[in-house]
């Protein structure tokens, strides 16, 4: 079967988008696990902290650094999805 270019290239079109989906939500639960094993770390400084362990002034000042990035990731991803957008269903 022959198809004409215009519609060889629609097709194509197609495919990427399916493959970039894909790429994309492969890449979300990457990200998920990256999330919840960083709430498991934060969890258990908390519980050093709490059992009357401290922290450094390195480490606070490395906690203070990380927390400025993740509130500038947090802009971007505000700035990225528009107001009341509801969660997508799995």
């Amino acid at each position: 079967m022959s198809v004409s270019a215009q519609v060889q290239q629609a097709l194509d079109g197609i495919r990427q988008t399916i493959t970039l989906e894909k790429s994309v939500a492969d890449g979300l639960a990457v990200l998920k696990q990256m999330i919840t094993d960083q709430g498991t770390q934060i969890a258990a400084l908390q519980a050093q902290i709490a059992a009357g362990g401290t922290l450094s002034a390195e480490d606070l000042a490395a906690l203070a650094e990380t927390n400025a990035d993740i509130a500038a990731v947090n802009t971007s991803l505000t700035a990225d999805i528009p107001a009341n957008t509801p969660p997508a269903t799995p």
